[in-house]
């Protein structure tokens, strides 16, 4: 098994993220209850992520399904959510279990929930009232005991004041709610997360190593304002180890196998994606007395990014 230096990360350890830590503990107190849970977040920041974790949890017996909203279409979603019985349409010469049958038992899991046609939406919301389903083509109902978990990039208020979302459905999908942050609004948790995801993918490809970022690797790691959030993080993780050079023992990872337009970023102090303004860095260096661990802290960047603030007063 692959080691690391701070095999860290939000299956492992508590993140430093205040909002990320109260996510954690809102899907530790929702995993036992088989009600639906909504999860609101950018792309990319780790919405089903966190539904695997209520999955794994709550120790379902059955498997986790995803299905993307954009896979159902006005005349595909009965059959993709349902399945449907021989006979039921022409071509249709076998069984097919839909999503709803193949999640009994355990979590289905439907994303881009904006992206949900109302027909299918109605669907849906009948069977979180009545548990039933019924596949095209067949006589009878079929009950399910699949807990559903959805995923948006929109809040439900927001998608029902464009008439995106049915009223009744929102109304069933608000009890359970978990707001995920962006990476930005996370920064101390980019270097633990960057080294979790480095340790998984060293176990992947089965190498015994450890991995060093230097600190101008991190400095542009934290710095960076990552649009694409966990999920551009990982890739970007994934491409510098193999540019670093995958091999035994130690891989130490430069700046300067990052891509080059993260470099261009960490010019100047940055909280995320919006710069910090030299006065707010010196008013917080003077408030800690010059102490610029604690200035980080307060700050919630990397302590680097300072050092780099001051070194540049300095010059």
């Amino acid at each position: 098994m692959a080691k690391n230096q701070m095999a860290l990360g939000p299956g492992t350890t508590a993140p430093s993220s205040v909002r990320m830590r109260h996510a954690l503990r809102l899907v530790a107190l929702y995993a036992p209850i088989p009600r639906p849970v909504t999860f609101i977040g950018n792309v990319g920041s780790g919405k089903s992520t966190l539904a695997r974790r209520i999955h794994r949890i709550a120790g379902r017996a059955g498997r986790l399904v995803e299905v993307s909203s954009g896979e159902l279409t006005e005349t595909l979603f009965a059959d993709t959510l349902f399945g449907h019985v021989a006979g039921a349409f022409t071509g249709a010469t076998g069984t097919r279990k839909g999503a709803v049958e193949l999640a009994d038992g355990g979590t289905l899991l439907i994303d881009d929930l904006a992206l949900m046609h109302l027909a299918a939406q109605a669907s849906i919301l009948r069977v979180l009232e009545s548990r039933r389903f019924r596949p095209l083509g067949a006589t009878e109902d079929r009950e399910t005991s699949a807990r559903f978990i959805f995923a948006s990039t929109l809040d439900l208020d927001e998608l029902v004041s464009t008439g995106a979302l049915l009223p009744d459905l929102r109304s069933r999908l608000g009890e359970f709610i978990v707001d995920v942050p962006s990476l930005f609004e996370r920064v101390n948790d980019i270097l633990p997360l960057a080294h979790k995801i480095a340790s998984d993918f060293l176990t992947e490809v089965r190498l015994e190593a450890s991995v060093r970022f230097t600190d101008g690797c991190a400095d542009a790691l934290v710095g960076y304002g990552w649009p694409g959030n966990v999920r551009q993080l990982q890739g970007v993780v994934w491409r510098a180890l193999v540019h670093a050079g995958l091999r035994e023992g130690e891989i130490e990872v430069r700046a300067s196998h990052l891509p080059d337009k993260m470099l261009g970023e960490t010019e100047a102090p940055t909280q995320g994606s919006r710069k910090l303004s030299a006065e707010l860095v010196a008013a917080v260096l003077a408030e800690t007395g010059g102490n610029q661990s604690e200035a980080a802290r307060k700050l919630d960047v990397h302590r680097n990014t300072i050092a780099r603030y001051h070194r540049s007063r300095a010059g």
